[in-house]
């Protein structure tokens, strides 16, 4: 695999996921497992059950993969017995923060460590200079050549934060906002940017634009236009609430669009979507998802009655399938 100076300069190239398969590479996507001790094993036997089904290559933890640790050894001992059934098939795993993960004591920062400390665990803080904690790209590696890039970007919490930091004393928050009740950050401008230039790096080294997924918590504010336009952008599956997008657009859907190179966009957060048979369509040429949540035994969820909902990607000959 030839090597990428900007992604690995900028700590955002993580170990490649080496595979045998130049065909039919396989990605299963998780959201909102909300691992708490109490839940853990229970999720940790839906997910084992999952992978038998599935038979993933590599597993995809798209934020608020914990409720808020208190600490480190309690986060260590809710990943132990949730990312089991990975560790013990040698299965290679990512994720992406959310917001839930921020509701308690420890800081991402002071998480990052504790997820790294699995053996089967790529994921990486990424550049030191945009946004977010979890900006990197996955390389799936066929024979020494870079079959696809899987793409993991970090969403933020709510926008407070935002304004704190780029727009103080304006508001972001308004008292109607465009789509949903919920204020929440997203990928942000310079992350976009960095996606960009990374993405134009590839092509450059590769000889041509590289397949890709990305991978992100909060949904771009495009995610709405499909269920708006079900027929023309062949929505597959059911929206049963408002979806909870970012409040102020980074231009990720764009950037992704003009690229060429990334194929969909998968978001989660909002959690009664069902995915049963996906929440996904396509626009501008870019296919759009969310997911459910992944929850099991998990107290906020038990009214609801479609639950465990994923995606499963498969890269076919650098297009992907559903």
């Amino acid at each position: 695999m030839k090597q990428f100076a900007f992604l690995q300069d900028a700590n955002a190239l993580t170990r490649p996921v080496e595979t045998n398969k130049a065909d039919g590479f396989r990605i299963l996507e998780l959201h909102n497992t909300d691992a708490t001790v109490d839940n853990a094993p229970a999720l940790a036997a839906a997910l084992d059950a999952t992978l038998e089904q599935e038979k993933p290559d590599l597993v995809v933890f798209c934020g608020d993969v914990t409720m808020g640790p208190a600490d480190a050894d309690t986060l260590k001992q809710v990943l132990t017995v949730l990312t089991a059934p990975l560790e013990n098939r040698q299965i290679p795993w990512t994720n992406v923060f959310g917001d839930d993960e921020r509701t308690g004591k420890l800081d991402i920062a002071a998480q990052l460590p504790v997820y790294q400390s699995f053996a089967h665990c790529l994921t990486i803080a990424g550049p030191r200079d945009i946004d977010g904690i979890g900006n990197y790209m996955v390389p799936v590696v066929h024979d020494g050549k870079l079959l696809c890039a899987v793409w993991g970007m970090e969403t933020g919490a709510h926008v407070e934060t935002y304004e704190k930091q780029y727009h103080s004393p304006h508001r972001a928050r308004l008292g109607t906002p465009l789509y949903t009740e919920h204020y929440l950050d997203g990928v942000r401008f310079n992350q976009t940017m960095w996606y960009w230039h990374a993405s134009q790096e590839l092509e450059q080294n590769v000889g041509a634009k590289v397949p890709g997924l990305l991978f992100c918590h909060v949904s771009t504010v495009e995610h709405t236009i499909i269920s708006m336009n079900a027929l023309p952008c062949e929505m597959k599956g059911e929206q049963w609430e408002n979806l909870a997008t970012q409040t102020v657009c980074g231009g990720l859907f764009s950037a992704v669009m003009e690229r060429g190179d990334v194929q969909g966009i998968y978001c989660g957060h909002t959690h009664r979507n069902h995915t049963g048979v996906n929440f996904t369509g396509r626009y501008a040429g870019v296919q759009l998802g969310l997911t459910a949540g992944f929850a099991v035994d998990t107290p906020r969820y038990r009214t609801f009655t479609l639950q465990n909902g994923r995606f499963v990607e498969t890269i076919h000959n650098g297009s992907v399938t559903y």
